[in-house]
């Protein structure tokens, strides 16, 4: 596999628990007015050790399909940022949980487009949701999963988060041109490397975005 190509596959294991936890330390921060360093750095790590393992789990087979993504949503969202939290503020909340659906719902989008990358390649039949339902649903059910993302965000601006929330709403023009590259190109995979990377970086923007509204 080109190099390039590889690094593409790999990244989203490490960009979303980072971002995960980088909300989480923001909501403890609003929820204290504080942070401990060593709290942070211990959430760094523990993120950057979960993308590392969830990356390796990514080679192997798993006997149920879609088993591996829905683990990475709830890793990658709610988990880790509910996790760091609870490290900064030593107390549970909804609040981590419910902030971190649309990140969790991204990072499982960028799982998802790496299997409609790879699917020709691919010996692992039947343990993942795109060998299980084929590329064509596979990529519909890709457009639905970044579709939620972006409405979660706005109910969690309704519903007590504040507008500023609505600032992870700009980088939905990457998610959807992602989603049209995967409904129309979903068995070409130079035209998948393009929707792997659109959805990477709407991952990271609506990350940091989630953040920021956050904190403002």
């Amino acid at each position: 596999m080109p190099e390039k190509l590889a690094l593409h596959i790999r990244l989203p294991f490490f960009t979303a628990p980072i971002i995960s936890a980088l909300l989480g330390e923001a909501l403890a921060y609003d929820f204290l007015g504080r942070l401990s360093a060593g709290g942070l750095i211990l959430t760094l790590i523990c993120a950057l050790l979960v993308g590392t393992a969830f990356g390796a789990l990514a080679r192997r087979n798993f006997p149920i399909a879609g088993l591996f993504e829905a683990g990475a949503f709830l890793m990658f969202g709610p988990l880790l940022t509910l996790g760091a939290f609870y490290i900064q503020a030593d107390n549970f909340s909804w609040k981590p949980i419910t902030a971190s659906i649309p990140i969790g719902l991204l990072a499982m989008a960028a799982i998802l487009v790496n299997e409609l990358l790879t699917a020709k390649d691919s010996s692992k039949e039947g343990s993942t949701l795109v060998a299980k339902l084929g590329t064509q649903t596979s990529a519909l059910v890709f457009g639905g999963i970044v579709t939620l993302a972006y409405i979660w965000v706005v109910a969690l601006a309704i519903f007590g988060y504040g507008l500023f929330m609505l600032l992870a709403l700009l980088p939905m023009f990457f998610a959807y041109k992602a989603a049209l590259c995967a409904l129309d190109h979903h068995d070409e995979p130079q035209f998948m490397l393009i929707a792997q990377r659109d959805t990477i970086i709407a991952h990271l923007a609506t990350g940091l975005l989630l953040i920021v509204g956050v904190l403002v």
